[in-house]
């Protein structure tokens, strides 16, 4: 009968194992260049060790190729159970990597045709507050009433209406002085005849009879559906508005044919929004009876680990006088910032 006993065995097995660095690195492979600029940026900002390399910090190459010889043994015995953290080579993975991440080079010689030119891309259009501003200045209002003109088109929200009340409006006076409600009407009034006619309005009603009072239509057909019934005219509700205008049908499409014409958001048309133009991840390129394919990494920053980090691990020092859990967090934060860069 056999004997159940133990043996040690020595046996060859491969397995796949995915590191952190690799599975940062299928994740990157996945972003496309938009993504990725926000998610280096969510590491710049949860990363000390890592920077981007610029020129407001720029330092000199004595300190980027400084010695980070790292010593043999850890200092204290409290870290002997992190001995795990110390398999960098940094002085080597410093010197190799040059401690920045730097776009590869030929990337920023083409720009495609296709894309606008940058006069079309920079220039920037009049907003509804300068072109009421503008308007205000021109006005014979008083310097007073110009203050609170000021105010209210402070207030606008994008399709031209006040969001404040007059009160509230008039609490933004500046000190010394006093506005009254009374007054604060008074101004908006005026505003809402300015171009675009409408603004400053407080509702869709007194928007649209504003325009028709300016269009000389204040006792129209349209004028009196705006002002008395309006909920039938929000609705859609033709047959029975008609019945309360005393009109026929045909009238009543003459009628909404008028409002159409009238803009329920007068504001809108002077906060364009900016027109967004889709970049490629990749451009590829024909040299003579050859393709080359070049990545776009125009707008990426060149990353780099920070030099404050690197001198904790300088001189041999690895943080001397540092406790273990400072010393372990450094390490934590220096290599994400190492894998983020190989990965680039």
């Amino acid at each position: 009968m056999p004997q159940l006993e133990q043996k040690l065995q020595a046996r060859l097995v491969q397995k796949l194992i995915i590191t952190p660095q690799l599975q940062q690195a299928i994740k990157l492979l996945q972003l496309n260049k938009l993504d990725l600029q926000q998610e280096i940026s969510q590491e710049l900002l949860e990363n000390p060790a890592l920077e981007e390399l610029g020129a407001a910090n720029e330092v000199s190459a004595d300190v980027l190729n400084e010695s980070t010889a790292p010593s043999p043994q850890d200092p204290t015995a409290a870290e002997s159970g992190a001995a795990g953290m110390d398999e960098f080579d940094y002085a080597a993975f410093f010197r190799d990597l040059d401690d920045s991440y730097q776009p590869t080079h030929g990337t920023r010689e083409y720009r495609s045709e296709d894309l606008p030119a940058f006069d079309q891309v920079l220039q920037s259009e009049s907003g509804l507050s300068e072109h009421l501003a503008w308007q205000l200045e021109m006005s014979s209002l008083s310097a007073r009433d110009r203050r609170i003109g000021e105010a209210i088109i402070g207030n606008l929200d994008e399709k031209g209406y006040v969001e404040a009340t007059a009160e509230e409006i008039a609490a933004l006076a500046p000190e010394g002085d006093s506005w009254t409600s009374e007054e604060v009407e008074g101004v908006r009034n005026v505003l809402m005849q300015f171009d675009p006619v409408g603004v400053a309005s407080r509702t869709l009603q007194e928007c649209l009879l504003v325009q028709l009072d300016v269009a000389e239509l204040e006792d129209s057909l349209a004028a009196v559906a705006i002002r008395d019934h309006f909920p039938l005219l929000e609705n859609k509700r033709k047959v029975e508005l008609a019945q309360a205008l005393k009109i026929t049908e045909q009238e009543a499409d003459q009628l909404y044919e008028v409002i159409r014409h009238l803009d329920p958001r007068p504001g809108e048309r002077y906060n364009p929004h900016p027109t967004s133009y889709i970049t490629p991840d990749v451009y590829v390129i024909k040299d003579g009876d050859d393709y080359r394919i070049v990545l776009n990494e125009e707008g990426l920053p060149r990353l780099r680990v920070s030099p404050t980090y690197k001198r904790f691990f300088s001189d041999g020092g690895r943080g001397q006088g540092a406790d273990a859990s400072t010393k372990e967090f450094v390490r934590d934060k220096v290599r994400a910032a190492f894998r983020l860069i190989r990965s680039l």
